[in-house]
C-alpha cells in the first residue's frame, strides 16, 4: 500500500514520542548519507535504499512536520489534535501522489499512530521553544 506501481515509497521520519528532535534527526540522516551506504535500516520495516531521492523524501517530511507544528503552535487548547490531523493529511496526500490506487481510508488508520507519536514530541519541542 505504501509504494507505487513504479516502485516509489512513502518515506517519512517517525520515532517514539520522546526521541523526535528535528535537528538531531536531520544531523543523523546527513551523517548516515555521508557514509555512502547502499541501504539504511531506519526502522523495523526493513532496508531503505540510500538514494538522493529517498534522502530528499525523509528530509522533506521532517521539514513539513516542523512547519505543521509551528503553524498550529497556538492556541494550546486542541493543539495536539490539530497537529496530528494536519500531519496525517500531509502523509495521506503524499501517499495519494505516489499511489493513486491506495486505500486512503485504510492508510489513514495505519498512519494515525505515527502522526500521533510525532505530534507528541513536536509538542514537547514547541513547549520548550526548541522547535522554532
Amino acid at each position: 500500500m505504501f509504494d507505487s506501481p513504479a516502485g516509489e515509497n512513502l518515506l517519512f521520519v517517525t520515532t517514539t514520542p520522546v526521541h523526535l528532535d528535528p535537528f538531531a534527526t536531520r544531523a543523523s540522516i546527513e551523517l548516515l548519507v555521508a557514509l555512502e551506504p547502499n541501504f539504511m535500516y531506519l526502522t523495523h520495516h526493513g532496508p531503505v535504499q540510500s538514494t538522493a531521492a529517498n534522502v530528499r523524501l525523509l528530509l522533506a517530511s521532517l521539514d513539513s512536520f516542523v512547519a505543521i507544528a509551528e503553524q498550529h503552535a497556538s492556541p494550546l487548547e486542541g493543539r495536539h489534535q490539530c497537529i496530528a490531523a494536519a500531519m496525517l493529511e500531509w502523509l495521506t496526500a503524499q501517499l495519494a501522489t505516489i499511489n493513486p490506487l491506495a486505500d486512503l481510508q485504510q492508510a489513514r488508520a495505519w498512519l494515525a499512530t505515527d502522526a500521533d507519536f510525532n505530534t507528541q514530541e513536536l509538542k514537547v519541542k514547541l513547549d520548550k521553544s526548541k522547535l522554532l
